[in-house]
């Protein structure tokens, strides 16, 4: 294999093209970064350096669209020779779901955050104004970490990234030893590889079509609010970064919170575990960034209305985006392992990833220390440490000092240089009060999720072995609900107050209206509900008093604008949301429980054993306050849609109620994945009836089971037999039989005859054929799987005299018939359509915030 030169059929020049189309992007991120950089520290030139940057910038962002067109060609023109098209892509793959081979692999998904940081860049460059040369700067350090992670080159033995340009052949050498390549030759190896891996199954949905670029975006816009305030560090305007950096925190928290939403309901309308939030590491490592970005949107107002909270402000605008370099290490370095079913296999950059976390939490401190001992010292310290840690590996001597060394002058460093206000403390009555009180909540909550979904970095870090608990959603619910219950109350209260002081009479009679209107709101929804437990009673009534009390002030001080109610709108949304969350999860009732005690599986624990159900088809079968009816199955490759009849039944009249719908969740015998299965869902205004199959019967090895019990029988027409749970009965002979479909063109007689066979459960039909070829006789048997049936006509034994005396020599045989069935999960899902509807409002409340901030930028 080593001689050979060339081999046949590779297309080499699109995968250089995007190779140098990778070498490009970096090269040019990096003049980028420096032309930037003088630009914002050369005064004097700043003009010429800052042409250059955009120049620069402009290059960079058409190579990175380049492999993005060029990566898109290898995928949809199934050029299997290069890895990533072959791991992630095949020839069925629909190509509407093309796209999503970009995210299924960690190439394919840092290009698509470079992607998006291109964009933003793009339109920074021209929106930024004064604010350009810094903010772009951090924006091409960001780019040119990014590039690297696509370089796939080796540095003096180390490897610098992954390439979505590697070759099959050089990725894994060992396809040459393969026995049907050997017998091609290796020249010729590609014409032994058919097809590709494929997309995972679970990726092949239109959410996951949208989902995944709207997530990233968010991810992206997060260094925005970052880039302004390192750059209000880098110039010295520490606190003229707050009024740009405000709409770009809102458009972060409006994309990445849609991102979020989109993830839940595709996990609701696609996966099977029954729900739309299972606290995954991986939906945690989204939702963390977003709380953030949550606190400083607020803490940013607080600084622009009172001049305070500016350090807190600094400190939550570069954790937003740490956070997400964090989020990024977690799912990309392999260090989750099995406690996520989304994170990525390790590709050998978890260095790189470190590298970059560390680069940017140092760099605030690297830009505002003064330029003696201390920025030496703290760099000497932070370059050794990484040396230490990247020959170390995860260990506790190395990274713990390492991370308390640069997390400490983090905040010691930004402390000293970002003045604090000499005003007085905020009064108890004020709004900022209140508002920064709801900040430092959502960072805890931040906190709790970050802690936990750490544990497998503990376990690396300290030598542990601490599994997550056994009942995840539960455990992250008993903390998560209490910080739910006080953000409930400050949304709904707090924007009763005034900045800096309000009057209390007025603030008085406005709670008080609140709180009434809402204990009768609570009264009504508690009995729709049938809430009873205490927390729960109270995590409902602090929702429906977020949404009371802003729709209060909404009405009574706002007057019912609608352009600048967007923060009411958005907390409206978001009470809105945890109702549904109430309604949806304490009200879920699962109805396809096993009355029959069954064992199903070994697969099964005792849980699942009792919350499925099986159905044979054409049975119908009770489930809640419906009859359920497994109808029949059609596959359209490479799914099967199992049809299940739904019928209102009224148990107690024993009457049907007239609501019937059909409900078709799909499977699919994966042969990596097994039984990959996806729910349907019938959609109601007051709940939503969720399905998904969990087992279904292996057909085809029903099928080739054998026959037994063979039996000979001589009937003549009408005459009937007593087969197994039934009757067959001969009802006619005909030679009009297909012969060339059968190969019998030859035959000298072909006979066929037709046996109507009843069971209890249907009627069929079985067709066996008789033909002779001279002396040779050819019975061709009819095979009724379903019914566990065999005929086969052997012989006729003919009447000269009288042809209706004609007698048909019959052999019967049997085997246990194939029972179409499956096994299903069904839960109903009471007023979930809160949760949808409150998340949709939410975003629409940030994208109103937007619109009344640009609204009153062009106004001045």
């Amino acid at each position: 294999m080593t001689e050979v030169t060339s081999f046949a059929g590779e297309h080499l020049l699109i995968g250089n093209l995007g190779k140098i189309s990778i070498y490009l992007s970096f090269a040019a991120s990096l003049f980028t970064l420096f032309a930037y950089g003088f630009a914002t520290y050369q005064k004097q030139e700043a003009d010429f350096w800052r042409k250059l940057g955009r120049v620069g910038f402009w290059i960079h962002g058409l190579a990175v669209v380049s492999i993005f067109g060029i990566l898109f060609v290898i995928i949809q023109q199934h050029y299997f020779e290069y890895q990533y098209a072959f791991q992630h892509s095949s020839l069925e793959l629909p190509l509407r779901y093309m796209v999503s081979c970009f995210w299924e692999g960690q190439e394919g998904s840092f290009l698509l955050w470079m992607f998006w940081h291109v964009i933003l860049g793009w339109i920074l460059m021209y929106r930024a104004k004064n604010w350009e040369s810094p903010v772009m700067t951090v924006m091409a350090l960001a780019q040119v970490m990014l590039s690297t992670m696509l370089l796939g080159v080796e540095i003096a033995g180390t490897k610098l990234g992954s390439s979505p340009f590697m070759l099959l052949r050089d990725v894994q050498p060992d396809i040459f030893s393969l026995p049907f390549i050997q017998i091609r030759g290796a020249e010729n190896y590609l014409s032994g590889i058919q097809d590709g891996n494929g997309l995972n199954p679970l990726l092949q949905n239109y959410w996951m079509v949208i989902h995944p670029p709207t997530l990233f975006l968010g991810f992206a816009a997060a260094i925005v609010p970052f880039a302004y305030a390192i750059g209000g560090l880098m110039t010295g305007k520490v606190k003229e970064w707050v009024k740009p950096a405000i709409p770009w925190t809102l458009f972060g928290v409006m994309i990445l919170g849609a991102g979020i939403i989109m993830g839940a309901f595709w996990a609701y309308e696609s996966l099977s575990f029954g729900g739309y939030w299972a606290w995954d590491p991986v939906e945690n490592a989204s939702l963390i960034p977003w709380l953030l970005l949550i606190a400083l949107s607020h803490t940013l107002i607080i600084f622009k209305k009172t001049g305070k909270a500016l350090y807190i402000s600094f400190i939550l605008a570069i954790f937003s985006f740490l956070l997400v370099l964090y989020a990024t290490f977690l799912t990309r370095s392999g260090i989750l392992g099995n406690t996520s079913v989304h994170a990525f296999t390790d590709l050998g950059m978890s260095g790189q990833l470190l590298l970059f976390f560390f680069l940017f939490t140092a760099l605030p401190s690297l830009l505002v220390l003064p330029n003696n001992w201390k920025r030496w010292t703290f760099l000497g310290l932070l370059l050794a440490g990484t040396v230490f840690a990247l020959f170390f590996g995860y260990n506790v001597f190395v990274h713990i000092p390492l991370i308390v060394l640069v997390l400490g002058v983090l905040f010691y460093s930004v402390y000293g240089f970002v003045p604090i206000t000499t005003q007085a403390d905020e009064e108890l009555s004020s709004r900022e009060f209140w508002m920064f009180i709801g900040a430092l909540v959502f960072v805890i909550s931040c906190f709790q999720v970050i802690l936990n979904t750490s544990m497998p970095v503990w376990n690396n870090l300290f030598g542990l072995d601490k599994a997550p608990p056994v009942d995840i959603v539960g455990y992250y619910n008993q903390w998560q609900m209490p910080i739910a219950i006080i953000v409930g109350l400050l949304i709904g209260f707090g924007q009763l107050f005034k900045y800096k002081k309000t009057e209390w009479t007025k603030f008085r009679l406005n709670l008080f209206v609140i709180i009434f209107s809402s204990l009768g709101v609570t009264i009504l929804f508690a009995l729709l509900f049938d809430l009873r437990n205490p927390v729960l009673l109270l995590f409902l009534l602090t929702s429906v008093f977020a949404v009371v009390g802003n729709i209060i002030y909404w009405v009574q001080v706002l007057k019912g604008k609608f352009w600048v109610a967007g923060g009411s709108v958005a907390h409206i949304g978001f009470g809105l949301m945890l109702i549904g969350i109430i309604s949806s999860g304490s009200g879920k009732e699962v109805i396809s429980i096993n009355q029959r005690g069954i064992v199903y599986s070994e697969n099964f624990d005792e849980e699942a054993n009792r919350e499925h159900i099986l159905l044979y088809k054409n049975v119908p079968t009770l489930m809640g306050d419906y009859m359920a009816t497994y109808i029949g199955d059609t596959t359209v490759s490479p799914n099967t849609y199992y049809k299940v009849r739904y019928q209102g039944y009224d148990r107690n009249t024993n009457t049907y109620n007239g609501d019937e719908f059909i409900l078709q969740p799909n499977a699919q015998i994966n042969p990596k994945m097994g039984l990959v299965s996806n729910p349907d869902t019938r959609h109601y205004l007051t709940h939503d009836v969720f399905t998904h199959v969990s087992q279904v019967p292996d057909k085809e090895a029903a099928r080739k089971a054998p026959f037994d019990h063979f039996l000979t029988h001589e009937l003549r027409v009408g005459d009937s037999l007593k087969v197994e749970n039934g009757t067959a009965v001969l009802m006619f002979v005909t030679t009009d039989v297909d012969r060339k479909a059968l190969n019998l063109e030859q035959a000298d007689h072909v006979l066929m005859i037709e046996l109507k066979v009843i069971t209890p459960s249907d009627t069929t039909f079985a067709h066996p054929i008789f033909a002779l070829l001279g002396e040779q006789s050819v019975n061709i048997p009819d095979e009724l799987h379903d019914q566990g049936l065999r005929f086969k006509l052997m012989d006729i034994k003919t009447n000269p005299d009288d042809y209706s005396q004609n007698r048909f020599v019959i052999e019967t045989a049997e085997k246990p018939p194939v029972k179409d069935y499956i096994i299903l999960k069904a839960i109903v899902f009471p007023y979930i359509n809160f949760l949808w509807g409150g998340t949709i409002i939410m975003v629409l409340g940030f994208l109103m915030a937007l619109y009344d901030k640009r609204a009153k930028r062009v106004g001045k």
